[in-house]
């Protein structure tokens, strides 16, 4: 017998609910070389504000943003303080173009 506080509990919610903008464009997709499971942070050039910053599972992403425009991406691993910069990347919908990340 399973018991829950409440019926359907728990929720799961993926960590994308939590950001109600529609994604409009995306960054290039990151093949992450040498790290799996990386932090990649993502930075909105014009307002210099934080985008989202998220754990990813595995080696490859493509960010997806609420606005067209030039991103700045931080790939991280917290455990070895290794940390790659890349700076003015384009958002665009339907974005196909990749980046290699060593």
């Amino acid at each position: 017998k399973t018991e829950t506080q409440f019926p359907g509990w728990p929720v799961k919610v993926s960590q994308w609910d939590n950001d109600g903008r529609p994604a409009v464009a995306m960054l290039p997709e990151l093949d992450i070389q040498g790290q799996e499971d990386a932090v990649v942070q993502v930075l909105n050039e014009a307002t210099g504000e934080v985008e989202f910053t998220v754990r990813i599972d595995g080696t490859k992403f493509q960010p997806k943003v609420a606005a067209k425009g030039s991103y700045t991406v931080i790939v991280s691993d917290p455990d070895t303080n290794r940390r790659v910069e890349i700076k003015h990347l384009d958002a665009t919908p339907g974005n196909r173009e990749k980046r290699s990340v060593s």
